[in-house]
């Protein structure tokens, strides 16, 4: 649900602006490419496969071509997002 608050709010970052069917629509898409990432064998944290349908798919909603740099940045701010639970969760013992 967080992760894609922040996918949301980096689309308005790119885009500029958004509809509401459009939030709805970017929430469905990351869900869809979360999925199809988790199920596929062999990909850690679904790399290249989720990115792949986030991409096509945003591309078809936002009409930019904004879908790959959206994509990289999500992907940069989620393995960002690990490394500092990492981290914390090492500082704590």
């Amino acid at each position: 649900m967080i992760a894609g608050a922040i996918l949301v709010g980096l689309v308005f970052q790119v885009q500029g602006s958004l509809g509401f069917n459009n939030i709805l629509a970017i929430i469905a898409c990351f869900s869809i490419s979360w999925l199809a990432g988790f199920i596929a064998p062999g990909a850690p944290s679904g790399i290249g496969i989720r990115e792949t349908i986030l991409v096509v798919s945003l591309d078809k909603i936002l009409l930019t071509g904004n879908g790959v740099l959206i994509a990289i940045l999500f992907r940069l701010i989620t393995v960002a997002g690990d490394v500092l639970f990492f981290v914390v969760a090492g500082r704590r013992e």
